[in-house]
């Protein structure tokens, strides 16, 4: 049994409600398909593709070695959220919405599996495509 500490994230201010709401926890980034099985080059370079794009629309500076150091941080989660969480870990979230002073906590049913974006909405209890991620992995959870 490991202890993983997942975020509910930064990039949208109701991720954290939805984990909590679908019984789950999340890593996001821009590619909408699965990534179990893709090598750590391949799946590199795809998330190398998407951050470059992202910081094209924002219209900020495309620098190698920044571009090098970030990539290096997301592929580090992506691939320890796929390949190390099993089942019977415990999972503890910092709760943003109240100012991280509590958390919420629970144990793994299974390790990574991708939702598209149906089955995260479903899960999430909602049917507005605003608030469906572009890529989501999950590990079920099964609140403590």
């Amino acid at each position: 049994m490991a202890i993983w500490v997942v975020r509910g994230g930064s990039w949208r201010d109701d991720a954290e409600r939805d984990f909590l709401e679908s019984g789950s926890v999340g890593i996001y980034f821009g590619a909408n398909r699965d990534i179990d099985g893709m090598n750590d080059a391949d799946l590199r370079l795809e998330i190398e593709r998407d951050y470059i794009l992202h910081l094209e629309a924002r219209h900020e500076l495309v620098d190698g070695p920044r571009v090098r150091r970030v990539v290096s941080y997301f592929l580090n989660q992506v691939l320890k959220f796929r390949d190390d969480i099993r089942s019977g870990d415990v999972i503890v979230m910092p709760r943003k919405t109240f100012g991280g002073y509590t958390v919420a906590q629970g144990v793994t049913e299974g390790g990574y599996e991708y939702w598209g974006e149906s089955a995260y909405r479903q899960a999430a209890g909602t049917l507005d495509g605003d608030r469906s991620p572009t890529g989501s992995y999950r590990a079920r959870v099964v609140q403590q």
